[in-house]
């Protein structure tokens, strides 16, 4: 698992304060606090209300809610085995050769904390196609073939 630049990795602070015991209570102490400032953080052009949010937020009530969300974060990054159940399958998936074929990936422009396409440009084999959002309701897709680059641009309505 390769770095990202600096001000990639400060916006994934709340990843690495979950993989902590400080995390895991700070999360048992405001877990609406933490899921309202990351709801922010994460769309900050989304106006949502209140009610909205707490529309959801009845779910972080759930008993076992917060060991999912720690568990979910320490897993992501090596730092807890998965469920044994699915050892296997997991096993299998990683023992299968990497699949490079051209694929499309497409990034929100308004996302707050993964700016996506840098990421995910680094982390795909040469020769395939990214594609991220340019403006609101814009995707411009980016062809990464060896005869040159195209660029389609289509409009939501």
């Amino acid at each position: 698992m390769e770095p990202a630049s600096p001000s990639e990795e400060a916006a994934f602070w709340y990843q690495y304060y979950f993989h902590s015991e400080r995390g895991r209570q700070g999360l048992i102490k405001d877990r609406r606090g933490i899921a309202w400032l990351l709801w922010r953080m994460w769309s900050p052009t989304w106006s949502f209300d209140e009610a909205t949010f707490e529309r959801t937020a009845k779910a972080f009530d759930n008993p076992d809610f917060v060991e999912v969300v720690i568990h979910s974060y320490r897993h992501r990054y090596g730092l807890v085995p998965g469920d044994p159940a699915y050892a296997g399958i997991e096993a299998a998936l990683a023992a299968q050769p990497s699949i490079r074929v051209p694929a499309i990936t497409i990034d929100g422009d308004a996302d707050g904390v993964n700016p996506g396409t840098g990421a995910t440009q680094r982390n795909s084999p040469p020769r395939t196609s990214i594609g991220f959002f340019r403006a609101p309701g814009t995707i411009c897709l980016r062809s990464g073939r060896a005869s040159g680059r195209r660029q389609f641009s289509t409009r939501g309505g």
